[in-house]
């Protein structure tokens, strides 16, 4: 069985901002999450949007990856190590240079890669079917009850950001 061990998420910061385009409650919300390691998150949450969107994208130490789990299609970007030999020409280059220097940045020092998830099963059935295995087989699922738990508390927490509450970290949010 998996374990039962909650993550204890904390924040140095939660900045929020949401508003209602059809009145009664926020329809979207934005918020701006700031880590105790310095990390910084940006979550969008719309269900006023006309097309549905379900998308994230990371960004860390030299890398990005962009993932679109609506069409099953993700793409990683690095640099190569050319990057690093020619990253002088692209402080301050010559104004002439500048479009060639943008079109060869990503086909000659960035790597891509671009892949296409679609031929497997869908991610949300996945989701479905192993709580359903698990309420069968009387099995912890992935999300255990602290998981969701603190997950509600992250979520009221930047509902109460957006709202003009200041309060910082998930204490308060419980």
């Amino acid at each position: 069985p998996i374990g039962t061990t909650a993550i204890q998420l904390s924040f140095d910061r939660i900045q929020a901002i949401g508003w209602s385009d059809f009145g009664g409650h926020d329809d979207v919300i934005h918020a701006h999450l700031t880590f105790p390691c310095g990390t910084v998150a940006h979550l969008t949450a719309s269900r006023a949007d006309v097309k549905p969107v379900r998308e994230m994208t990371l960004r860390w130490t030299q890398t990005l990856a962009h993932l679109d789990f609506a069409a099953r299609r993700s793409v990683v970007c690095s640099p190569k190590p050319d990057f690093y030999e020619a990253a002088h020409l692209f402080v301050n280059p010559p104004v002439p240079q500048i479009a060639s220097l943008r079109e060869r940045l990503h086909n000659d020092f960035f790597q891509v890669t671009e892949t296409d998830h679609s031929a497997g099963p869908e991610l949300l059935a996945i989701e479905l079917d192993h709580f359903v295995t698990c309420v069968r087989d009387r099995r912890e699922p992935l999300v255990n009850g602290p998981r969701a738990r603190d997950a509600v508390q992250l979520a009221t927490a930047i509902v109460r950001a957006a709202h003009g509450d200041a309060t910082v970290g998930l204490a308060k949010a419980a």
